[in-house]
């Protein structure tokens, strides 16, 4: 039991140190400044978006008034 109970607190002391390295260490990573944006279709405005999501809300706001009215 005391062996699991040394492994535990040097296990933990080792994350700790990888975790605070982490945070603070911003300078040994390289700075890539390019950005990647290839997650949404090209062919999206940002107009047919708002408007997609608007219509959404609506969906959304009828369904809410339908389960209000049936509680």
């Amino acid at each position: 039991m005391l062996f699991l109970g040394m492994a535990n607190a040097y296990i933990m002391r080792t994350n700790m140190s990888v975790a605070i390295v982490a945070m603070v260490n911003h300078t040994a990573l390289p700075k890539d400044d390019t950005v990647v944006d290839n997650e949404c279709e090209t062919n999206n405005s940002s107009s047919s978006w708002v408007a997609e999501m608007s219509k959404k809300s609506e969906e959304v706001n009828d369904y809410i008034s339908l389960l209000e009215n049936i509680l």
